[in-house]
């Protein structure tokens, strides 16, 4: 009997600890979830309209970039409000907020190969945890303009 109470605390004090790193990473990745599926979608947003650009029209700027489309479109993807931190698309006067929970200032366009048409799109989701810390998740990828 008392071998059994002995094993069960045993058991009890082993998985206790384990059961709370568990809860943590569920809470975790439920708070992060959303934000990377919302950074996701801009992201493919981003891409998609900056491979309808026209390479010559292209015009990269401190978190900004501005071309026009092969349908004539005038387009805008930045991050240069201040104090709001979001992605915003601006077409044809239109604007839309492609991401909410992004680092102030981290959006950023890179011409990477002119040669080859390469263009580097990157940002950061920052997402506030209820301590006061916060989850970065750095999302990056580079666009092939057509010519």
């Amino acid at each position: 009997m008392v071998a059994t109470l002995a094993l069960l605390a045993i058991v009890a004090g082993t998985s206790v600890p384990l059961l709370h790193m568990l809860l943590e990473a569920h809470g975790l990745a439920t708070v992060m979830a959303p934000a990377a599926s919302a950074g996701t979608l801009a992201m493919e947003r981003m891409v998609r309209e900056v491979r309808q650009a026209q390479w010559d029209t292209l015009q990269v700027a401190d978190h900004a970039i501005t071309f026009v489309s092969a349908a004539g479109e005038t387009t805008r993807l930045h991050q240069t409000r201040p104090g709001d931190a979001g992605i915003y698309l601006v077409k044809n006067g239109d604007e839309r907020l492609l991401a909410q929970v992004v680092a102030a200032g981290s959006l950023s366009f890179t011409r990477l190969a002119p040669a080859n048409r390469l263009v580097g799109i990157s940002f950061t989701l920052n997402t506030p945890l209820a301590d006061g810390t916060a989850l970065v998740l750095p999302l990056a990828t580079a666009v092939h303009v057509p010519p």
